[in-house]
């Protein structure tokens, strides 16, 4: 889970991602997927501004708990 949108752009690009397959809004303004390429990294990112005082954890678990198909 990535937080903030210059927080997510560089851990993405420490990564070397070249993609995101976006799979899902579990929460308006969030993004759900899987990074493209190998590893298929199940993925979800935050915008900072988004969000109530349960939001991270709500969002932790549902990441934590479904794996989206494709994921290895």
């Amino acid at each position: 889970m990535l937080t903030g949108g210059e927080t997510a752009a560089a851990v993405l690009a420490a990564l070397g991602a070249d993609g995101f397959d976006l799979l899902a809004e579990p929460e308006p303004g969030v993004a759900q997927g899987l990074l493209t390429g190998s590893p298929r990294i199940p993925l979800v990112i935050k915008a900072g501004g988004f969000g109530d005082d349960g939001t991270l954890a709500r969002l932790c678990r549902a990441l934590t708990t479904a794996v989206p198909d494709g994921a290895a």
